[in-house]
């Protein structure tokens, strides 16, 4: 069977020239994996008293708008999220959109308590109180731009070749952990607190480091 693209026109919805708000929930509520894009929202000046009135309530409530909204030809859901002094709008997966998990975790066994504890001490050693985007970048964007400009002089960069991933390697998570640890209190030059020589577990199971 075959779908003509005419068809599939005459499904697509009106224009809808505003939103529908639904309903108020708490940010919380909403798993991150439905976020699909971000945007600016503004308002015409005649409604600006509005839409402070709304970025205020929402900031004061804890609350954000869950709206439906009709673009190219497709219904949508968004939600409209209050930040000091204005409103984003994220457009939303549909929960069908989402791929469930269907894979297997290997071993059933649960952690120790001092696997806990030395977990909980990486955790804490490179915690922060808030997230700092700027102390993030696109290194790969920098690499780029920085060759640009070096081929924009005329000279030629030298480039590092890549180093190979094998995704046989095994990896013992515990001692990954440890060795974290330690170079984070060294780099911070903080007193290291002893760790566990040994860390209690039962038998050995092979990781595979790196994604397929």
């Amino acid at each position: 069977m075959r779908l003509t693209a005419t068809e599939l026109d005459e499904l697509e919805a009106a224009e809808s020239e505003a939103m529908q708000i639904v309903e108020f929930v708490p940010l919380v509520a909403i798993d991150p994996i439905y976020f699909e894009n971000t945007f600016h929202l503004g308002a015409e000046k005649q409604g600006e008293k509005a839409y402070q009135l709304l970025v205020r309530a929402m900031e004061d409530m804890g609350r954000v708008a869950l709206a439906k909204f009709v673009w190219r030809g497709k219904d949508g859901l968004y939600v409209i999220r209050a930040v000091p002094g204005r409103l984003l709008l994220h457009k939303m997966h549909y929960q069908d959109e989402i791929r469930e998990f269907d894979g297997k975790l290997q071993g059933d066994q649960k952690p120790g308590g001092a696997e806990l504890k030395l977990a909980a001490q990486l955790i804490d050693s490179i915690s922060s109180p808030a997230f700092d985007a700027k102390a993030y970048h696109d290194e790969y964007r920098g690499r780029v731009m920085e060759l640009i400009e070096e081929k924009s002089k005329g000279k030629t960069l030298k480039l590092q070749p890549k180093a190979t991933r094998h995704s046989t390697d095994v990896v013992d998570l515990m001692q990954r952990l440890k060795e974290s640890v330690a170079q984070t209190m060294q780099k911070k030059g903080a007193r290291s607190r002893a760790l566990p020589a040994q860390i209690p577990r039962g038998p050995a199971k092979k990781a595979v480091a790196g994604r397929r």
